[in-house]
């Protein structure tokens, strides 16, 4: 069958298990209020559309969950993830975040470290880093260790681009 990117989830106070990988190819989602992905498996976004965490909402991956993400068309493509405001949250809690060798940019929310957590960068030079904010207040990406957090970065390149590092 044929497939598009017309197509839209809601992921609204949702608890999402993953008893398999599961690779999201087409469309895009959004995260509203809060959602908790855990298992021991891989979610791997795919899609070359932007998925969203709306205002005062969090998408928590937890207990040994992987995600996969970045960049559909190269370094020069569209975001993947998109953090509507301040008071939109990327929670990893004793999990595992893989950013493509395409990397990624995140910009205007909060990216909270709890427990045990792992970011592998696969980038290989700048283009493909990981990078917090874009040098402008507005889009600061705010960085929040929780008490007792430990973060394993083994490889890649990150960059913390932010006007107020506080």
């Amino acid at each position: 069958p044929s497939h598009d990117n017309s197509g839209k989830i809601v992921f609204d106070n949702d608890r999402i298990t993953l008893d398999g990988n599961y690779n999201f190819t087409v469309g895009s989602f959004a995260i509203q209020n809060q959602v908790d992905v855990k298992g021991t498996s891989t979610f791997a976004y795919q899609s070359s559309l932007t998925s969203t965490i709306n205002s005062y909402s969090r998408w928590r991956m937890t207990t040994g969950s992987y995600l996969v993400i970045g960049r559909k068309t190269g370094t020069s493509g569209r975001e993947p993830l998109s953090f509507v405001d301040a008071t939109s949250e990327f929670m990893l809690n004793d999990a595992t975040l893989v950013v493509t060798s395409s990397g990624m940019k995140m910009t205007r929310g909060v990216f909270i470290l709890s427990k045990h957590s792992l970011v592998n960068l696969e980038s290989t030079n700048y283009a493909g880093a990981l990078v917090f904010g874009d040098g402008t207040a507005a889009n600061d990406m705010r960085l929040r260790w929780l008490a007792g957090s430990t973060l394993k970065l083994p490889k890649g390149h990150f960059i913390y681009n932010v006007t107020d590092p506080t």
